[in-house]
């Protein structure tokens, strides 16, 4: 629920960066020894109510993911750049990230048993249970691209709100 808010409040009228956050650029957060970067899009450093979240133009990172093991790190970054791409469907941005993570290397098979996932136990209206979760993580880090296994996204990505070009890509350095 508080993602919607924070997402309905962000499209209505944008979002601050939050007192005593870090704005940083494309390319100049390092995230477990990457640059990592999704087009044009900014990141912020900050306490906010859930590991990462994303609005128009912003990904938001809590300063809890930078203590993480590194697939972690950049898992949550890549899903959150999957919602600025494709929009708000949870299980596609999981999919997304977790698939990327195994094309580029930064997640290995052997990173499912690592356990600070950070995913809730029994989910919510928007995410699924953390053992269906990780399910579907799993089969999306074994099939193609052409075999996605998840719920389709829903609506344009956010960075459409923001009149961004709709080629923009993540990118890691």
């Amino acid at each position: 629920m508080k993602r919607r808010v924070l997402l309905a409040c962000a499209l209505a009228v944008g979002i601050a960066a939050p007192a005593g956050a870090r704005v940083y650029e494309p390319r100049t957060l390092k995230l477990g020894g990457a640059y990592p970067t999704c087009g044009w899009v900014q990141t912020t450093v900050a306490e906010i109510p859930d590991i990462a979240l994303s609005t128009p133009g912003m990904i938001y990172l809590n300063p809890a993911l930078l203590r993480m093991p590194r697939p972690f790190q950049l898992f949550w970054y890549a899903h959150e750049c999957a919602h600025q791409l494709y929009g708000t469907s949870e299980g596609h941005a999981d999919c997304w990230a977790i698939r990327s993570g195994r094309d580029e290397g930064w997640f290995q098979e052997e990173d499912f048993a690592l356990p600070k996932w950070t995913l809730k136990a029994d989910g919510d209206s928007q995410h699924l249970p953390a053992p269906q979760r990780i399910e579907l993580l799993r089969r999306c880090f074994t099939s193609s691209a052409a075999q996605y296994a998840g719920p389709p996204a829903q609506g344009p990505g956010l960075a459409s709100y923001a009149r961004a070009p709709w080629h923009v890509a993540c990118q890691r350095k």
